[in-house]
């Protein structure tokens, strides 16, 4: 079988609080080729001490106070494992998470992105909700290129990364302070393999000592979103959301205008067009032809039409 080493990655800044918990949940996996590397970024309360305790169990790395981002990279710098596995200071792994992964690794591509499921904890460790994504989306959906990330599906601390991918696509952003994670797998999810595998392999604690609960975190959020969409282009969203009009709209609905002001504008203009058709005048016949066969399987008239209006590819039109 199968068995290469993992690399949990610990950043902390300011961590005594819940800390200790999320080291030894990584210590204490069933899975044994594991090592653990926590990164003090900066930290000015008992964070240190706590690191000490724990000897050569773990790799205790320090540097001055630069964001979660600067962390990540150096355990990223830092680690020895062929997997990169992230675990923020007040989440926890599942006992098995790392040999859940492992075993959904096994006939795959070494490449292959891994994630999961995890449940939700309250600020004193109660599990009070759960995501159950399986329920919400198709495998086909699931597994989809960047779509898993803009749908929200996929949280740092419930993935597995092989170490290239940060060779092909670069490390985390650090000049981003609240979008460095989804922006990071935008990158390495697009045109990657990817398996969902269904379970749960950690638990997320909101608290309100967390950037989400005191900081404003709806116009990076939205900055996000907005690029994202910005950098797809028209063949990845009819692959999605089985035609461009479907994509824009379902996009739309899934966020605020009041707290979304961009991401609204953008997919208000983007269905505007893709209704007069006037998306698809710069298109090549070929990618104009991969459009033709996402609205069929789809059997949207509308969206062919608007398509074939173009007269690009009024003969290919015809075999559809």
């Amino acid at each position: 079988m199968y068995k290469p080493r993992i690399s949990v990655v610990i950043p902390v800044y300011n961590g005594e609080n819940y800390m200790k918990e999320a080291i030894d949940s990584a210590l204490n996996q069933t899975y044994e080729n594991v090592e653990v590397l926590v990164v003090d970024d900066g930290s000015v309360d008992g964070t240190k001490e706590i690191m000490d305790a724990y000897g050569d169990r773990i790799i205790g790395l320090h540097k001055k106070n630069g964001g979660v981002a600067t962390a990540l990279n150096m355990g990223i710098a830092h680690m020895s494992g062929e997997y990169f596995a992230w675990l923020s200071h007040d989440d926890l792994m599942k006992p098995d998470a790392c040999e859940i992964y492992v075993r959904h690794l096994q006939g795959e591509e070494k490449e292959t992105l891994v994630y999961g499921n995890y449940d939700i904890l309250d600020k004193e460790g109660r599990v009070y909700n759960w995501t159950n994504f399986e329920a919400l989306y198709t495998p086909e959906v699931m597994e989809m290129s960047v779509y898993p990330v803009i749908l929200g599906c996929v949280n740092g601390c419930a993935l597995l990364v092989h170490r290239s991918h940060f060779d092909r696509v670069g490390y985390f952003n650090e000049e981003l302070k609240i979008t460095q994670d989804n922006e990071m797998w935008f990158r390495i999810f697009r045109d990657s393999k990817i398996k969902f595998c269904g379970e749960t392999v950690s638990s997320k604690r909101y608290h309100p000592q967390q950037d989400s609960q005191t900081k404003d975190i709806y116009p990076d959020e939205d900055a996000f979103v907005f690029a994202c969409l910005r950098q797809l282009n028209l063949v990845e969203c009819a692959c999605f959301g089985g035609n461009v009009l479907s994509f824009f709209r379902k996009m739309k609905a899934r966020v605020s205008p009041e707290k979304h002001p961009l991401t609204t504008k953008f997919c208000g203009e983007m269905i505007c067009k893709a209704q007069n058709g006037s998306l698809y005048s710069e298109l090549t016949a070929e990618e104009l032809t991969k459009m033709l066969m996402a609205a069929e399987q789809k059997n949207d008239v509308l969206e062919k039409e608007n398509i074939r209006l173009q007269g690009k590819v009024r003969e290919l039109y015809m075999k559809f």
